[in-house]
């Protein structure tokens, strides 16, 4: 996992966004299953801001599984 420093400046913030996406991963590893993911962080994350970016990145990640799912299931109908 990379996080640029043009988006994050210090170490500090770049391990702690990583910290987070990792943990979001951990816990939603049985429902990912075989995909891969790009993450590019758009903005710096506080350490207040931890639970509501794990609750936005959750989401995406759920978003994502569901498309990636119907989209799979509509080519095997073809």
């Amino acid at each position: 996992m990379v996080v640029s420093k043009r988006i994050m400046k210090t170490a500090v913030a770049r391990n702690f966004y990583k910290r987070v996406a990792r943990d979001v991963f951990r816990h939603a590893r049985k429902d990912l299953g075989s995909l891969d993911f790009v993450i590019r962080p758009r903005a710096a994350l506080g350490s207040a801001d931890a639970p509501v970016a794990r609750a936005e990145l959750h989401g995406l990640l759920q978003k994502s599984f569901s498309l990636c799912h119907s989209r799979m299931a509509a080519a095997a109908n073809r």
